[in-house]
């Protein structure tokens, strides 16, 4: 995909990311744990999108909290900062 003006790469895991954010925004109440068999609203919720490490080899976890307040790029920023930690870390 192409680049957007802030230099940040829009990938279709970023899509797919942003519109997940977006229905966890909007039904914030049914994000949460069961500690104890009790059910408890997460007061900041996190989106976890799964990327291959060594083509493919192995997966790696990187979550995002509370992405339903960024904007595309702010998230595409963060998974591709994050994304490019892990995969060289």
């Amino acid at each position: 995909m192409k680049n957007n003006p802030q230099g940040e790469r829009v990938t279709i895991t970023t899509i797919f990311a942003m519109g997940v954010a977006h229905a966890m925004e909007k039904n914030r109440r049914l994000i949460g744990r069961l500690p104890f068999g009790n059910f408890k609203i997460s007061k900041h919720p996190r989106l976890t999108v799964l990327v291959d490490k060594e083509g493919g080899k192995d997966l790696i976890p990187i979550t995002v909290t509370e992405p339903g307040f960024l904007s595309i790029t702010e998230l595409a920023h963060e998974l591709n900062k994050k994304i490019t930690n892990a995969r060289t870390g």
